[in-house]
C-alpha cells in the first residue's frame, strides 16, 4: 500500500460507488423535505380555493337577491314617479280650483254687500213712498161740509151727522154727510182731486157706467159709507142687504 492511499482499483471503485450512493441519499432526503413542504402549500391552496368558491357562491346569491330587490325597487320607483306626477297634477288642479272659489267668494261678498246696501236704501225709499201714498190717499182739507166733500175730519163729520155717534164715529145706519143715497149719484167724494160720481149698488159704489167702480173713494171711508148706507138701503129694500153683510164684505173689498 502506498503513502497516498490504496492503489487497488477495486477499493477505489467501491469508494466511488459509496460516495455516489451517499450523494443520492442526501438528494432524496432534500427532495422529500421539499415535497412535504409543497404538499403543505398545496393543502393551503386547496383550502383557499374552497373558501374562494364558497365566497363566490355566497356573493352570487347576494347579487341575485340584490338584483331582485333592485328590480322591485325600480318598479316601486317608477310607481312613485307616476304617483308623484298625478299628485302634481291634482295639486295644480286644486290650486286653480281654490283660486277660482276664492275669487267667487270675494265676488259674492262684494255683490252681497252691494245688494244689502241697495236693499237698505230701497227699504228707506219704499217707506217714504208708502208714507207719501198714505198721505196722498187722505181726503183733502178745506172743502165745505155742505158740498158733500170728504175731508181729513171725515170720521168726526160723519159721526156728527149720524145718530148715536160715539167718539166721532158714526153709528151704523146714520146717513153719511154729503152722500146721496137710494140710487142718487154721489158727488163730492174725491181722492187727490179726482171727483167720484156714482151710486151705491150691490154693496159698492158704482159710476154711471155699469160695472165701473167709483173712483176717488178711500177704501176705509168706502167701508164706512157702505156700513152706513147698507143699513138704510137694507131697510128701504135695496137688494135686501143687511148691516152685517156689508160689514162682512168690507174687508174683502179692501
Amino acid at each position: 500500500m502506498g503513502l497516498f492511499g490504496s492503489s487497488d482499483p477495486v477499493e477505489k471503485e467501491e469508494k466511488r460507488i459509496a460516495k455516489d450512493a451517499k450523494a443520492e441519499e442526501k438528494e432524496i432526503h432534500r427532495l422529500e423535505k421539499e415535497l412535504k413542504h409543497a404538499e403543505k402549500e398545496q393543502h393551503k391552496a386547496e383550502k383557499s380555493e374552497h373558501h374562494a368558491v364558497s365566497a363566490k357562491e355566497k356573493f352570487q346569491k347576494e347579487e341575485a337577491k340584490l338584483a331582485t330587490k333592485l328590480s322591485q325597487a325600480e318598479h316601486k320607483h317608477n310607481e312613485a314617479l307616476t304617483h308623484q306626477q298625478k299628485a302634481n297634477a291634482e295639486l295644480q288642479h286644486s290650486t286653480e280650483h281654490h283660486a277660482q272659489v276664492g275669487n267667487k267668494v270675494q265676488e259674492l261678498k262684494a255683490k252681497l254687500a252691494e245688494t244689502e246696501a241697495a236693499h237698505h236704501n230701497n227699504v228707506a225709499d219704499r217707506e217714504h213712498k208708502i208714507a207719501d201714498l198714505h198721505r196722498s190717499k187722505e181726503p183733502t182739507v178745506g172743502a165745505a161740509a155742505g158740498s158733500g166733500v170728504l175731508t181729513s175730519d171725515y170720521p168726526q163729520q160723519h159721526g156728527a151727522v149720524g145718530t148715536g155717534a160715539v167718539g166721532g164715529q158714526p153709528a151704523y145706519g146714520a146717513p153719511a154727510a154729503g152722500i146721496h143715497q137710494q140710487g142718487v149719484p154721489a158727488t163730492g167724494l174725491h181722492q187727490q182731486g179726482v171727483p167720484a160720481t156714482g151710486a151705491y149698488q150691490g154693496g159698492e159704489y158704482r159710476s154711471h157706467q155699469e160695472g165701473v167702480p167709483a173712483t176717488g173713494i178711500h177704501p176705509q171711508q168706502q167701508a164706512l159709507h157702505q156700513g152706513g148706507l147698507g143699513q138704510e138701503q137694507g131697510q128701504v129694500g135695496y137688494g135686501g142687504a143687511t148691516e152685517g153683510q156689508h160689514i162682512a164684505d168690507a174687508p174683502r173689498r179692501l
